[in-house]
C-alpha cells in the first residue's frame, strides 16, 4: 500500500533570497512537504517515515541561508531521501510570505516534485 506522510504549513523565519535586504531582514517561509512510499508492514516502524525526522531535516536546512528557494527545497529532498531510502516520491512547496516586490499583497512560492 502506498502511504503519504506530510508536513503542512510549517513556518520558519529565515534569511533566504538573492537580494541583500532579504539576507539582512529575513522573512517568513511556509513549507509543505509530502513523501510517498510503499508500506508492507504497518506495524514495523522501520518501514515508515518519521515525520519528526522530516521536520528536523527541514529545520536544519531552513537555518542555512540560500539564494534560491529551489535549491533549498532540493537540499531538503536529497537529505530526506538519504535518510529514508525507500521513499519513492517527494513534493515540497515553499512560500515566501512577503517578497521584496513593491505593492505585492501575498507571497511567492516554488514547488518541486521528484520521483525515484
Amino acid at each position: 500500500m502506498e502511504v503519504k506522510i506530510s508536513l503542512k504549513d510549517v513556518r520558519f523565519y529565515a534569511f533566504h533570497g538573492i537580494y541583500e535586504e532579504e539576507k539582512k531582514a529575513g522573512n517568513w517561509f511556509v513549507l509543505n512537504m509530502d513523501v510517498f512510499f510503499d508500506l508492507k508492514d504497518p506495524s514495523n516502524i522501520k518501514q515508515t517515515v518519521d515525520y519528526t525526522k522530516l521536520f528536523e531535516i527541514a529545520k536544519l536546512e531552513m537555518e542555512n541561508p540560500e539564494g534560491l528557494m529551489e535549491f533549498l527545497a532540493k537540499k531538503i529532498m536529497d537529505k530526506s531521501k538519504n535518510t529514508f531510502p525507500f521513499i519513492n516520491k517527494i513534493t515540497i512547496s515553499i512560500l515566501k510570505e512577503k517578497p521584496p516586490i513593491s505593492s505585492i499583497i501575498g507571497g511567492t512560492a516554488i514547488e518541486l516534485t521528484e520521483m525515484y
